[in-house]
């Protein structure tokens, strides 16, 4: 199975427990809400209180988000649009505050788009996007994915590139990494050893192209509205 292999680069090891050094992540210094549907909340990591989110709130590390029915929320992690996070209705995410994880995703969807900055790529070992579940941990440096949490495990499903991942056991000690490519998805639960990884069908896709054409049209909108700007300085 060519598209789910062991991955063998010294150091890169995912674990929950600080016992090994972590990977250079993404600092999330720049989370900012740019769409919200329906009723959506969120907590800061001091206050603990719940409030209503709103557009062009900058969301701190520790900040908790929760979608209630027909809710979503969409942040952007950069200033040009190029790492963008959408949470699905009943769904529940937290930032983190500490390496090496630095987005939690407790339960229900998040769709995720990384691109690389066309003039200059990122140096290896930095610029990736972290996601955790009970389930897997996972890291994005280019592409775009969507992950999914319930009480039946964690699915990875990516759409452009790869994504790195690992299985968390129950006993938060033992795991494997796997590279998972473009058009697979990834099934793993951690109350078992067992993974499953498949090709996905047609209908997998309906959803994330939905998203990735309305957050294409939005970039492509922003990128105008720049350029009028400067040709009119």
């Amino acid at each position: 199975m060519p598209h789910l292999h062991k991955l063998s680069i010294s150091g890169f090891i995912f674990l929950f427990a600080a016992c090994a050094a972590p990977l250079n992540a993404l600092e999330i210094e720049y989370a900012k809400v740019f769409d919200v549907t329906g009723s959506v909340k969120f907590a800061g990591f001091k206050s603990g209180r719940w409030q209503p989110l709103l557009r062009n709130l900058l969301l701190k590390s520790g900040t908790r988000v929760k979608t209630g029915n027909q809710s979503s929320v969409q942040i952007k992690l950069n200033r040009d649009f190029t790492g963008v996070l959408k949470l699905s209705p009943n769904s529940y995410l937290e930032l983190k505050n500490e390496p090496p994880n630095k987005i939690y995703l407790e339960k229900g969807d998040l769709f995720v788009i990384c691109e690389a900055d066309t003039e200059a790529a990122p140096a290896a070992g930095s610029g990736a996007l972290q996601v955790s579940t009970k389930d897997l941990l996972m890291e994005i440096r280019q592409g775009g994915c969507i992950i999914s949490v319930s009480d039946r495990g964690t699915w990875l499903k990516v759409f452009q590139e790869k994504v790195e991942a690992a299985h968390v056991l129950a006993d938060r000690t033992k795991t494997k990494t796997w590279t998972v490519h473009e058009g697979y998805q990834l099934h793993a639960k951690s109350s078992g050893a067992h993974t499953s990884l498949k090709r996905m069908q047609y209908e997998n896709y309906d959803a994330w192209q939905v998203w990735i054409r309305g957050w294409y049209d939005h970039k492509d909108k922003i990128a105008a509205e720049k350029m009028r700007k400067e040709l009119s300085a």
